[in-house]
């Protein structure tokens, strides 16, 4: 009787087993690669900084826009690369593919709020 009643416990922890390794591999799967992330964060940031700077760009004098817009294509590159690397893993732990396809679609940065 005892023989019978490990073997049906061993049988439950397999098949237990297996369905964890399953949900966690299925979950999982839900997330965006390192690849799909750095894209996601870099055009994150290119909508979110540039919808700020093009409306100071357009309010200065037609004069002075391309030196501006020079300027301040030098800014963002630095501050993408600067918040990066924490994009990425942020991106990573807690985002989900589908937000991630919606922020890549996203043409605005009133669109890229809309997938969060």
């Amino acid at each position: 009787m005892l023989g019978m009643a490990t073997i049906k416990f061993s049988a439950f922890v397999r098949t237990a087993s297996v369905a964890c390794l399953l949900a966690v591999a299925l979950l999982g799967c839900n997330r965006p690669d390192e690849a799909m992330c750095q894209e996601t964060c870099r055009h994150y940031g290119k909508l979110a900084y540039w919808d700020k700077a093009n409306v100071e760009i357009d309010a200065a004098e037609p004069a002075a826009r391309d030196a501006l817009r020079a300027e301040k294509q030098k800014d963002f590159e630095t501050r993408l690369e600067a918040g990066l690397t924490q994009c990425v893993m942020a991106c990573k732990s807690s985002n989900s593919e589908p937000q991630s396809k919606c922020i890549l679609a996203a043409q605005t940065m009133a669109a890229a709020k809309k997938c969060r």
